[in-house]
């Protein structure tokens, strides 16, 4: 993650709250539904869920409605989502992880993968893999 001090603490911050989130949900269950956290300009953070009845049952469409509904509020600072999914290791295998979203407005976007696995005494989360991407909450204008 490189960029201002700010905008990395705030990646950071966004990270670390929607790991919880996850790890918690995972902790409880097979899998969670998507969800998002943002920032708000003057630092308050909020959280951001979707019915499933309204927005769709499908991850695809629950992380298009995020996306949307995070687009439409102003006065975020910094948003992330994130879902359940999969990554693929070096070793050619894919497995189970915590996938993130994070931007900053007017800053960096980027992708989190945080694989995890479950064992007799819970769940295990390994090193997460970031990588640049394309901002999708908010866009370049």
């Amino acid at each position: 993650m490189r960029g201002s001090p700010e905008s990395e603490g705030l990646i950071q911050e966004t990270y670390e709250y929607l790991l919880s989130g996850a790890r918690g949900a995972l902790e409880k269950g097979a899998s969670y539904i998507p969800f998002g956290a943002a920032v708000r300009i003057g630092g308050q953070r909020i959280h951001v869920n979707l019915d499933p009845a309204v927005h769709g049952k499908t991850a695809e469409e629950q992380i298009a409605g995020l996306v949307a509904a995070l687009r439409a509020d102003p006065g975020l600072t910094c948003a992330g989502l994130c879902f359940d999914g999969a990554v693929g290791l070096e070793s050619g295998e894919s497995v189970s992880a915590v996938c993130m979203h994070i931007e900053v407005k007017n800053g960096e976007s980027l992708e989190a993968f945080v694989p995890y696995v479950r064992e007799p005494g819970g769940l295990v989360v390994m090193q997460p893999v970031f990588a640049p991407s394309d901002p999708e909450i908010f866009p370049a204008r």
